[in-house]
């Protein structure tokens, strides 16, 4: 009887047990930075109304700051240039319209 009460009693405290280690649901997490702010001012304690930011996990989110920061720049130059050339590209459709083509033969007869 002990043999078989023993594995049982293991077996539930087991399952008992297990639902209270929860996992933290990564995919609710906001990958944006204003999310990212947001965790790390939620994972930072606070003594006396001030909060304590580790630095590590500071020095990572300004990271993600620089990158996003240069990413956007980058995006921006690529805009720039495909406007002036749209805009340049316009210019010269306009000119082809507004000049008198040459190539034309004459309507008055000679």
């Amino acid at each position: 009887m002990r043999k078989i009460l023993l594995p049982v009693i293991t077996i539930l405290f087991i399952n008992f047990t297990a639902p209270a280690q929860v996992k933290t649901d990564t995919t609710k997490i906001d990958p944006t930075l204003k999310g990212q702010y947001q965790l790390l001012l939620s994972k930072s304690k606070t003594l006396n109304g001030y909060k304590l930011v580790n630095p590590s996990r500071l020095s990572g989110f300004w990271q993600n700051v620089r990158d996003s920061l240069n990413t956007d720049r980058k995006q921006l130059v690529v805009t720039r240039k495909k406007l002036q050339i749209r805009g340049k590209k316009s210019l010269i459709s306009k000119n082809k319209f507004l000049t008198p083509n040459l190539h034309l033969p004459a309507l008055i007869p000679s």
